[in-house]
């Protein structure tokens, strides 16, 4: 006899269990999710670190170059005699000032935040006066907004660096072994691109325009001139008493080089949102203004601070200086320009985008010595500190 079974009905999840994977799925989707955005935030803020670097290096770049340029006159490199300053006004100026080479401005006050600019000079040290003489190894005082022509970030210092520019020009003319007049120089005439601020008519002859400044030397001497006026083939008329009893620059061993006065600071963006860093030129074609080229170099730097390595120890057995940095001082601890053989930049640079709220990030950096103490409200940013010593070859190199 045979007996019939019953078709087995397969059995379902219960509401349990079902309760119990869903829970399991939320918290397995929570933990990755979790990993997800933990690992996005942290590849962010990578990424924004190393644009802050090659942000930096840009800076550097620029800073390196001018300053590598300083103190550069062909043959006469490396003498102890402070270049003759011929060029207009007859006193120096910040934009004309080349005897020194190097000077630069110390904040008067700590960086705070929220960061504001100003332009007045109290806010800036008064640079120390010393013994040497304007044109020679003695700075411009008081920082000069009227020719700066802008505010600059409270609490950020100010780096003045004048450098030749450009390949050395030679002297042409057809008589042997020439001597120079007072008043006119006959350069070869290099196209060297680009039309002068002050008449943009004219065009730029071997990098020079009208009022520009340059440099001519040999291995005796060397002057800093303004150019009165300029033909295209070359013949340089020279401002103001010129070259008057500089019967040493011969043809076959002169050289003229272009001058300018780069000046690097902080201000607020053009973008109006953060402050950046600006390299204004002046050459003396500075246009109805006179307050240079400007020109933004990067976004989000909120500092700058600058440190000068001074050789101020006599240790040659000849009484000449040993050409080594015996301390950093700010700006307004330098007596005589003409020892500076070393610059140490400090930049604090902000990230663009703000961290989450869960990042914690250091209250307070030193910049240069100088102690940032950064806001605890609103959005967190990552900021750093990047420094770079510069070594002025041409100061230390003879």
């Amino acid at each position: 006899m045979k007996t019939s079974h019953s078709p087995r009905i397969p059995a379902g999840f219960s509401l349990v269990e079902l309760m119990i994977a869903m829970s399991l799925g939320l918290v397995l989707v929570a933990a990755f999710s979790n990993v997800y955005l933990s690992s996005r935030t942290a590849s962010r803020r990578v990424a924004q670190l190393s644009t802050l670097q090659q942000s930096v290096r840009t800076a550097f770049d620029y800073l390196n170059n001018d300053a590598h340029a300083i103190g550069m006159m062909g043959c006469f490199t490396g003498t102890d005699s402070a270049i003759t300053n011929t060029t207009t006004p007859a006193v120096p100026d910040l934009t004309n000032n080349y005897g020194p080479w190097v000077e630069g401005y110390d904040a008067a006050t700590v960086p705070s935040y929220p960061l504001a600019a100003a332009s007045a000079a109290a806010n800036w040290n008064t640079n120390a006066t010393g013994t040497a003489t304007l044109g020679k190894g003695r700075g411009i005082d008081t920082i000069p907004f009227a020719t700066l022509g802008t505010a600059v970030t409270l609490g950020s210092d100010v780096l003045v660096l004048r450098t030749t520019v450009g390949r050395p020009l030679r002297i042409t003319t057809a008589t042997i072994n020439p001597v120079l007049t007072p008043n006119q120089i006959l350069l070869e005439a290099i196209a060297s691109g680009g039309t002068c601020t002050t008449n943009t008519s004219l065009s730029k002859v071997s990098g020079l325009c009208p009022n520009s400044h340059a440099l001519i030397a040999n291995c005796t001497q060397a002057r800093a001139f303004q150019v009165a006026s300029i033909g295209s083939t070359g013949t340089i008329t020279i401002a103001g008493t010129g070259l008057t009893g500089s019967a040493n620059f011969q043809q076959t061993t002169t050289e003229v080089f272009p001058l300018q006065t780069v000046v690097y600071y902080v201000r607020p963006s053009s973008n109006g949102k953060t402050q950046s860093l600006y390299r204004r030129v002046f050459d003396g074609d500075d246009g109805a203004t006179g307050t240079g080229d400007e020109q933004e170099l990067i976004e989000d730097v909120e500092n700058l601070q600058v440190l000068y390595g001074i050789d101020n120890v006599t240790t040659n057995a000849d009484g000449s200086p040993d050409l080594t940095v015996d301390s950093y001082v700010t700006a307004n601890g330098v007596t005589d320009w003409s020892k500076v053989v070393a610059v140490r930049v400090a930049l604090l640079i902000r990230a663009q985008d703000p961290v989450g709220a869960d990042v914690t990030l250091p209250a307070s950096a030193p910049v240069n010595g100088v102690a940032v103490t950064f806001p605890t409200s609103g959005a967190k940013y990552d900021r750093r500190v990047f420094t770079t010593t510069i070594a002025l070859r041409n100061k230390v190199a003879y």
